[in-house]
């Protein structure tokens, strides 16, 4: 039986991890999240750490195939978990090739890109109240630039393969997380 894999995808603010953190105790997924291996990066004492630091301290991304690189190789580690869940993670079309490539396999098998959607001032509220060290005005309006730019996109990729399921996540976390349970059956 191959692992199943979700992918999570969404502006700053639309609860994607709080739904992984209302799923994933029941069910004991590995969370494989860029903005986690953003910040690990980050904090590494290298030249690349000290790139990726300045760059997110602007708003900015990590450079895609640096994230990539880290995605790939957690992915290869071996887990004993029910499933791969990635938050965050493609944000490029070449980084959704590599993961495809990755994951169409005897191995592995994707379920579904979830994609929350949310209002941008919605997502901008919410993320200036979650309280991370990383998310100030001009960070959050970075991150929502980038997210805006990438998801027609990454959601045209995944919808043209039959994956893409729309959460509308200015709901209340009940109803998105009761939408989220109705996609995975």
């Amino acid at each position: 039986m191959r692992t199943p894999v979700y992918i999570f995808y969404g502006p700053p603010g639309a609860g994607k991890g709080t739904i992984i953190g209302l799923f994933n105790p029941e069910q004991n997924f590995r969370v494989i999240a860029g903005g986690d291996i953003a910040r690990a990066l980050a904090g590494e004492a290298t030249e690349r750490g000290q790139t990726v630091k300045e760059l997110l301290s602007r708003g900015e991304l990590a450079p895609p195939q640096w994230i990539t690189e880290k995605a790939m190789a957690m992915l290869n580690e071996p887990v004993s978990r029910t499933g791969v869940i990635f938050d965050g993670f493609p944000r490029t079309l070449d980084q959704a090739d590599a993961l495809m490539a990755k994951i169409n396999g005897p191995l592995f098998e994707l379920r579904a890109f979830f994609s929350f959607r949310l209002p941008v001032q919605l997502a901008y509220q919410r993320a200036l109240t979650r309280g991370r060290e990383d998310d100030k005005p001009p960070q959050i309006k970075q991150r929502l630039n980038d997210y805006h730019a990438s998801a027609p996109g990454l959601e045209g990729f995944f919808k043209q393969r039959g994956f893409l399921r729309i959460i509308d996540a200015s709901r209340s976390i009940e109803e998105v997380f009761a939408d989220f349970r109705r996609h995975i059956g």
